[in-house]
């Protein structure tokens, strides 16, 4: 009982350590699946983390690591992924609507995306992307 309470307490520290005590990513769940609606996780590190069916709408994650992160069937709607990297993440049915790529690293990652909608790539780095649409075939191929 005693490593149990240990443990709880020094999770809790690292976490109110790395987000703040009263922060907007306070309000995330950062365990799995990781659900951070409308939060603010600019910069966090995701690298190699499997969020498989995280919810992150409308989240603020620019700059954020996401490399090699397994983001199967995560709601990113809305989000804010400018500067993030997704190098050899895989997005297989990731829910993209209206999230802002911009400046994005997505080399290598997989594209099967559930709806890209209106998803703004200007300035991604698409090279090896696999399974892009149609409409950027051309940019993941160069």
């Amino acid at each position: 009982m005693r490593r149990l309470a240990t443990a709880v307490f020094v999770t809790v520290f690292v976490l109110v350590s790395w987000l703040g005590p009263a922060g907007p990513a306070a309000a995330c769940r950062l365990q799995y699946p990781v659900v951070c609606e409308g939060g603010d996780l600019a910069g966090a590190d995701f690298a190699n983390r499997d969020l498989t069916l995280s919810h992150m709408p409308n989240a603020n994650l620019a700059g954020a690591d996401f490399s090699g992160a397994m983001l199967v069937l995560a709601n990113l709607e809305g989000a804010d992924l400018r500067r993030a990297d997704l190098s050899g993440a895989n997005l297989s049915n990731a829910f993209l609507t209206g999230a802002n790529l911009e400046g994005a690293n997505l080399e290598g990652a997989v594209l099967v995306v559930a709806g890209p909608g209106k998803t703004l790539l200007e300035g991604a780095r698409l090279k090896g992307a696999r399974n892009c649409p149609p409409e950027i075939a051309d940019r993941c191929a160069e």
